[in-house]
């Protein structure tokens, strides 16, 4: 699917009552401005002005046509990093698939026991699965492309995809990540007996629980009337209730961050009191802190959701926050 204007074609951005009004406001205002577009690329006084006059009294749909002319008029190349979002999702999905082929064929030959691990990683893959379906889904629907470029409908059927994905799953990326969490906990148990360590991994354990169930509530109940979710993003002053995304997204990054950090300490406890070489014992440290990567990523993920959060240019946005979702 090629990127269009908003509305079907490029000539929408001349049918916009108030985009027009605001743009003759700015020529009456500035008169060398239609005689020289050069000029106008060049000059952000210019767009300044005509984003002022935007803001103040056009909608949603004509901000976009304001864009899409800017683009028109400028010859700015086009953004499209479809295929990029793609191959992410790709190449961790492929990932994903053979590590997990790989903890499944050491259970079937028996060189692992199973465990309730085992089973919490069953529980977490078809989310990971579907988490990069959606992905190829949400591409279709202009994900990877400035809003502008994507049809209404489509900008309707993007919004539609992903709220109701939210819904219907209770966040894919969240679950799935609860559910590897208490994976990672429950080998704890199978290694370390230690009394006071396994009441902590315990509580670590509810702890998750309590946090996934609350946050997936929340996310669900985001918007209402539900059909808000999908059809809301029109609005210059949003209809129905309205929960603070942006708080909700930043407090559940923040937790799991936090979350992350203490699940490297937990185990760290417990081998340093191993009775066994320095060298092997740092070495199995150094083999237990690999999830620094995934702690330092899953920090640098929260600005990029606050980001989508408060974006008009949600399609394009939105890329940034699930190619580090389906990396996670």
């Amino acid at each position: 699917q090629q990127p269009v204007s908003p509305g079907g074609n490029a000539s929408d951005t001349t049918t916009s009552t108030c985009f027009s009004t605001c743009l003759q406001e700015v020529y009456d205002d500035n008169p060398q401005y239609q005689r020289n577009i050069t000029k106008i690329c060049d000059d952000k006084d210019f767009f300044k002005q005509l984003d002022s006059c935007m803001d103040g009294d056009c909608g949603i749909c004509d901000d976009l046509r304001f864009h899409f002319w800017k683009e028109l008029k400028c010859d700015l190349p086009i953004a499209d990093r479809r295929h990029a979002v793609n191959l992410t999702a790709l190449v961790f999905g492929v990932l994903a698939l053979v590590f997990f082929g790989m903890r499944v064929v050491s259970k079937t030959i028996g060189f692992v026991p199973y465990g309730t691990d085992d089973s919490l990683i069953l529980a977490a893959f078809p989310l990971v699965i579907v988490l990069i379906a959606a992905t190829f889904v949400l591409t279709s629907k202009g994900l990877g492309l400035d809003i502008w470029h994507v049809r209404d409908k489509s900008i309707t059927a993007h919004y539609q995809v992903y709220k109701q994905f939210i819904m219907v799953f209770g966040t894919s990326y969240a679950l799935s990540l609860a559910l590897i969490k208490l994976s990672i906990l429950a080998f704890f148990l199978r290694v370390f007996p230690d009394i006071k360590f396994r009441r902590a991994v315990h509580l670590t354990m509810a702890f998750i629980v309590v946090v996934t169930v609350t946050y997936g509530v929340l996310f669900a109940l985001q918007r209402k009337p539900l059909w808000m979710f999908w059809e809301g993003w029109k609005d210059k002053d949003p209809r129905g209730m309205m929960l603070n995304t942006n708080a909700t997204a930043i407090s559940h990054g923040s937790i799991n961050v936090a979350l992350d950090v203490w699940m490297m300490i937990l185990p760290m406890t417990q081998l340093w009191k191993i009775g066994i070489k320095q060298k092997k014992k740092f070495g199995i440290i150094a083999m237990f802190s690999v999830g620094i990567f995934l702690t330092v990523v899953s920090a640098v993920r929260i600005p990029y959701v606050t980001k989508f959060e408060t974006s008009k240019n949600s399609t394009w946005t939105q890329r940034t926050q699930l190619k580090r979702s389906s990396g996670l």
